[in-house]
């Protein structure tokens, strides 16, 4: 009898650990479709010229498109266990991330608080264990999404000149 609940706890241990794991694919499949700078300048009549000009307006959307999902990635890995999938949270400990006005303010305020924590509270820095690259894409994905649209962007180097 005593075996069994060994077994029936170690089950359960390992359950539980590999919900918890750290899954890299942890978002739904995406239907968008990536703007084609070659397909967009062999089908256009434009210019030379107007063809850079949207090959480069394409390369920075596909840029921006990849921040995002590098930042849900880290968010998913890292957040979603306090501050959900909704970005609502569980208040009062951990507060909502959705049309909140620390993620709607002073970009370099929330680098900061990502990167050093909050003292005396549930949030933890993640300065130590993330790259400068991953904070600035959790902190752009938590700026905009949850209905928090504030077009920003935070770069490495602002991550970097905070630490």
């Amino acid at each position: 009898m005593k075996k069994l609940t060994r077994y029936s706890v170690f089950a359960v241990i390992i359950l539980f650990l590999s919900a918890c794991g750290d899954s890299t694919n942890t978002s739904a499949p995406s239907n968008e479709v990536e703007p084609s700078t070659s397909a967009t300048a062999a089908a256009s009549s434009e210019p030379a010229a107007e063809v850079a000009g949207a090959s480069e307006a394409a390369t920075t959307q596909v840029a921006e498109a990849d921040v995002m999902k590098l930042g849900k990635q880290v968010y998913m890995r890292n957040c979603v266990a306090c501050h959900q999938p909704n970005g609502k949270g569980i208040p009062p400990a951990f507060p909502s991330i959705a049309n909140s006005d620390v993620v709607t303010g002073d970009l370099d305020a929330q680098i900061s608080l990502v990167l050093n924590g909050v003292t005396g509270s549930a949030m933890v820095a993640f300065g130590p264990q993330l790259s400068d690259e991953e904070i600035a894409a959790v902190v752009t994905y938590q700026r905009n999404s949850f209905g928090n649209n504030t077009g920003d962007e935070a770069t490495a180097e602002q991550v970097l000149a905070l630490r």
